[in-house]
């Protein structure tokens, strides 16, 4: 739920049209248009909830089961106390947070709801340097003066900026964002209630990670604003009719999360062509093929040509819109820093040097580490893609050995083929995802969550994209050319289409519904 800075290319040229009285006419129709179809929002001003968990150890629970007991004869019976969570809750409420304290149901755990008053967000805001939305309009004339600009929250300019959708001057995103600063000691003007000494933290863990690592808490985390979330999975995430309420989003998740729903949304309509020119193709290819036993027509590299330069156009309107958005969000002049992995920071491959131009340490990884774990990953990708490749060669042959006798090259072992494969690939996948991705990119060692997410990526992307469509590169061009003893995997007459379109299906319908499958029993058998 942290603001982040929204992923992408970031284009340096003035945003004109957005400044003209005609785009705020525009916005101004989305806006009501969005009004029309979503219920009106109201949700009573509530302050945001952070959550410490505490476990019930034994003694702790005696201490439960005997004041209940007393308490119904003895009206003076002390209530239950632990030495390790009442003293956490004292220092917070010496620190001017509200707490509200409660048991679990089933008595293990404790529970401690933390919230700051709307007097401390204010201080701790502009602490924060903290980007609101200001008004658009005056209030007393409605004209126009602001531009629905973002600027750093100041407590004297209070009245001009624009509340959020939660009825509070802070969403609870940005509220729950103000907590953990609070709770983690991150400022000393901002006197947080130093649950523990920053010195006796681990390099890289926060005061709360130190403290969960410990065991003095059993966990930690945000608490959803019950109508804000309510509105939320009623006019979004349960519908499908209505457009994306990003703004809302936005200000729920983040900048982050709501530029990916964006994309998503973006895509997802703009798919909408080719899937229909695609069923043309196809219907054409029924035609074809009830006219001539082939499913081969000339729409077919029309289709290609077009595919292509819908793609191109999907980029360039993806690139604006994102823009827009970072436009309107105020996201696009953010700094590009970032804290340190507290796993970087842990490392034993990971050293301090002084930095002589900021004339502080800073942590560096090891160079000569660095380039064996890199080299590693450059052995051990091809290496699993290579067997993944054999494996379907083996199929391939498999079949053109049996399918003579089983129907011929477009009969049923051309599916079984396809399903052998999708096999191999769902298979040698799961192991990949499971060992070999998350152990090489942790053994890189690498600085930054960014990073580390893009070396994660690049590897993820690089092992399923070959590995997904080779088959189909496999069917369509090496076996139509090649010979291997005996065998000939060749088309009939060199054309492959017919072929394909058993198989391409085949084996994407193979991995689709293999997929939900394999994740279902994954939680099944590994539910934490």
């Amino acid at each position: 739920f942290m603001l982040h800075k929204p992923m992408g290319p970031v284009v340096q040229r003035p945003f004109k049209a957005l400044r003209k009285n005609i785009e705020y006419q525009a916005l101004d129709t989305d806006e009501a248009e969005l009004e029309t179809q979503f219920p009106p929002k109201k949700f009573p001003a509530a302050l945001a909830r952070y959550v410490l968990v505490f476990e019930i150890d034994d003694d702790w629970r005696d201490q439960i089961n005997t004041y209940q007991t007393n308490k119904k004869t003895d009206s003076s019976a002390h209530p239950p106390s632990s030495p390790i969570a009442f003293p956490l809750i004292d220092k917070l409420r010496s620190a001017d947070m509200i707490v509200q304290e409660f048991y679990g149901k089933k008595k293990d755990k404790y529970f401690a709801l933390i919230s700051i008053s709307e007097k401390r967000q204010k201080m701790l805001a502009e602490l924060m340097e903290i980007k609101l939305r200001v008004k658009k309009s005056d209030d007393e004339t409605n004209q126009i003066k602001r531009d629905g600009a973002w600027s750093v929250y100041k407590q004297h300019l209070n009245q001009v900026y624009e509340r959020c959708s939660e009825g509070t001057i802070f969403s609870s995103c940005q509220q729950c964002m103000m907590i953990e600063y609070l709770l983690n000691d991150e400022n000393v003007r901002a006197i947080g209630p130093q649950l523990i000494q920053k010195e006796s933290c681990e390099p890289g863990n926060t005061p709360l990670m130190q403290l969960k690592k410990d065991e003095r808490i059993k966990d930690y985390f945000y608490m959803h604003h019950p109508g804000k979330r309510s509105w939320l999975n009623e006019c979004w995430a349960q519908t499908y009719t209505k457009r994306q309420p990003i703004e809302d989003l936005r200000e729920y998740f983040g900048e982050s999360i709501a530029l990916y729903f964006s994309w998503m949304g973006f895509l997802t309509t703009m798919l909408w062509v080719p899937a229909f020119a695609g069923l043309f193709v196809f219907i054409m290819g029924l035609v074809a093929f009830a006219s001539g036993g082939t499913f081969d027509n000339p729409y077919v590299p029309l289709y290609c040509i077009f595919m292509s330069v819908w793609s191109i156009i999907v980029s360039n309107e993806w690139r604006k819109l994102e823009n827009t958005w970072q436009y309107q969000w105020g996201t696009r002049d953010l700094p590009d820093s970032e804290a340190d992995r507290t796993e970087f920071v842990q490392s034993k491959r990971t050293y301090k040097r002084l930095n002589e131009l900021l004339e502080k340490e800073e942590y560096y990884p090891d160079p000569l580490w660095r380039w064996v774990a890199l080299l590693l990953t450059c052995v051990t990708l091809p290496l699993m893609v290579a067997i993944n490749i054999a494996l379907y060669m083996s199929v391939d042959m498999f079949e053109a050995a049996v399918a003579p006798s089983a129907g011929g090259k477009l009969g049923p072992m051309a599916y079984l083929g396809a399903v052998l494969h999708g096999g191999i690939y769902l298979g040698l996948g799961y192991l990949f995802e499971k060992i070999a991705l998350e152990g090489l990119t942790s053994f890189e060692n690498w600085r930054t969550e960014a990073e580390y997410t893009d070396a994660k990526v690049a590897k993820y992307a690089f092992y399923f994209q070959t590995t997904a469509f080779f088959s189909v590169f496999l069917w369509g061009f090496i076996w139509n050319r090649a010979r291997v003893g005996d065998l000939d995997l060749a088309c009939k007459d060199g054309v492959c289409y017919d072929y394909l379109m058993i198989k391409i299906p085949t084996f994407f319908f193979t991995v689709y519904f293999g997929g939900y499958l394999i994740r279902f029993v994954d939680r099944l058998l590994f539910r934490k």
